[in-house]
Formats: structure tokens, C-alpha cells, sequence
């Protein structure tokens, strides 16, 4: 009862339930069905038997996690293979648990996941970009573009998506609370469960621009009209192995309690 967000559950002589009128007051958060030691709390259909249980003993320790993140690579070679779709549905479907402005879940993934059609995007951006320099209706704010082009052309060098096998795009509802932070957050919880699993990937800005210039390329990708493009990702086996983390310089960190008042 105490943990629940919206503070609508109350208990009495029955097992909790929701108060009088408070039925549409309920986010879906599940905290009620997740907190309850013993499983007696069931939320909008969903048995606590079919959740995984979570125990400090299955969770990796501080170590693991802190060196999966300093030793996280932007990673821009890859093998020329395709990932599997059934370990791409399940970093995607985890990567959804992500955590979004006022519980909406309305990020949507959509992914390139087979090498022919990432050939084809990859041969459609460069036409649509070559096109739209020979038309000048590319600003000069995207210079990059034209060596990315000229790269192309004379050495068929892809300096955009660096023959990756695969593109994932996170996307969201205009009208939403936060489309770009909620994308970015399930980007970044993608980002570490594909590190885990062996993959490699690369925050792509290229591609995002890419995606926001020519709309032959969201109508190519299939993605979902009405959507605000968050961010994009190249992804796939990697090419390179890293064997040691990198030293960044440190970072200020402003400790309030050592802030002059």
C-alpha cells in the first residue's frame, strides 16, 4: 500500500484492493506486484507467479556492472553476418522495461535486421544525399555530408552507418511527455544488454540526420507515422576486440555539500 505511487490501494477486513473510484487513477506501474514478498498482489490481469523472481544472489555485482560500463567502445567495424532474430527479440524486449516520463511505454523500436536491407538503405541514403547536394537543398550546418558522399563514390566507403548489418531506431509519439529523453534511455539499457551479449554498437547521429532529411528513408525503414525519431543505432558482431578500458580525464562532480552558500 505504502509503495504505491498514486496512493490509491487500501486494506481492511479483505486482502488490498482499490479504493472506490480510483480504478482509472492506476498507472500500471506494478509496484504493488513486484514489492509484495509473498505474491499476494495481483494488478491489471498479471499473475505474480509468471514474473521473475529477483534476488541479490542472481544480480552481477557492483565490479561486473562498473567495468561493463568504462569499458563500453563506440564500435564502427563489424562482421559481415546477421544477428539472430531471437536474440535480437529478447535485448529489444528487455531494453522496453526502460523506464519513460509518466509510465507511458510508448517507445517504439524499428529495426533493420537483415544485411540485404541494410545494403539497400545504405545504397538509398547515399542517392538521397548525392541528390539533395546537386540540388542545394542541403544546409551548410551538414558539410559532413558531402565527404560521406564523396567517400562513397570514389572508394565505396560508408562513413554513415560503417557497414554495420543492422540499424535500430528508437521513436515515440510527438504528443508524448519526453520522446527524446524516454528514446534515449531505452537506447542506452539496449546498448549495455548488446555489450553483454557480445554485440557491438554505435551511437549513430548520421543516421538520425539522415532520417530527418529525407523522408525516403523512413518510408523505406517502415517507421510508424506520427513519430518523433529519438535517436539511432548501428549495431551487429564486431570486427575488433578491445582488451582494456580507456582512461577519460576526470569529471567535475559539484557535491552540494561542499557548495559555498
Amino acid at each position: 500500500m505504502t509503495d504505491c505511487p498514486v496512493n490509491i490501494l487500501v486494506i481492511g477486513a479483505e486482502p488490498p484492493t482499490v479504493g472506490a473510484g480510483r480504478e482509472n487513477d492506476c498507472i500500471g506501474c506494478q509496484h504493488c506486484l513486484a514489492v509484495c514478498p509473498t505474491g499476494a498482489v495481483s494488478v491489471q490481469g498479471k499473475n505474480p507467479d509468471d514474473s521473475l523472481p529477483l534476488h541479490d544472489a542472481a544480480l552481477p555485482s557492483l565490479e561486473t556492472v562498473e567495468l561493463l560500463v568504462k569499458g563500453r567502445r563506440s564500435v564502427r567495424r563489424y562482421r559481415d553476418e546477421d544477428v539472430d532474430r531471437v536474440l535480437l527479440q529478447r535485448l529489444l524486449t528487455s531494453a522496453l522495461q526502460a523506464p519513460t516520463a509518466r509510465n507511458n511505454h510508448q517507445v517504439a523500436f524499428t529495426v533493420v535486421d537483415r544485411r540485404s536491407d541494410m545494403d539497400r538503405l545504405r545504397r538509398l541514403t547515399m542517392e538521397c544525399a548525392a541528390e539533395a547536394l546537386r540540388a542545394g537543398t542541403v544546409a551548410a550546418d551538414y558539410g559532413y555530408l558531402r565527404q560521406m558522399v564523396e567517400g562513397w563514390q570514389r572508394y565505396e566507403a560508408d562513413l554513415l552507418y560503417r557497414w554495420a548489418p543492422h540499424l535500430l531506431v528508437a521513436s515515440a509519439p510527438r504528443e508524448s511527455a519526453a520522446p527524446f529523453q524516454d528514446t534515449t534511455i531505452a537506447l542506452s539499457y539496449f546498448e549495455l544488454l548488446a555489450r553483454v551479449a557480445g554485440l557491438g554498437v554505435l551511437w549513430n547521429g548520421m543516421a538520425v540526420i539522415a532520417l530527418r532529411l529525407f523522408p525516403e528513408l523512413r518510408q523505406t525503414i517502415g517507421l510508424p507515422d506520427g513519430q518523433q525519431i529519438g535517436f539511432a543505432m548501428s549495431f551487429g558482431w564486431p570486427a575488433v576486440t578491445y582488451h582494456r578500458t580507456v582512461q577519460h580525464d576526470s569529471v567535475p562532480i559539484c557535491w552540494v555539500s561542499e557548495t559555498p552558500s
